[in-house]
């Protein structure tokens, strides 16, 4: 768990306030990602929420709308216990 949090914290820490776009893309993206292969800890749950809600007004809504729809999905059946697969 604390390792879940600390990858969620370095993706977030990347994204914010990154001059360029093209990477804070592929940061939604690998954020949606691990969205729904593992849940952060209860005490970085509503931060994590809260970001994925504030970038659902930005350029990248639709990232976010997906990465928010996988962590409440992961939330209810748990975390995976296989890596997805391509």
């Amino acid at each position: 768990p604390s390792l879940a949090d600390e990858i969620y914290c370095q993706i977030l820490k990347q994204m914010r306030d990154n001059p360029k776009p093209q990477h804070v893309q592929k940061g939604w993206e690998l954020l949606a990602i691990c969205a729904r292969v593992f849940t952060p800890s209860t005490r970085l749950m509503p931060y994590l929420q809260a970001f994925l809600q504030s970038g659902q007004k930005g350029p990248n809504a639709p990232l976010a709308d997906s990465a928010l729809d996988r962590l409440l999905v992961t939330q209810v059946s748990g975390s995976r216990t296989h890596a997805p697969s391509t």
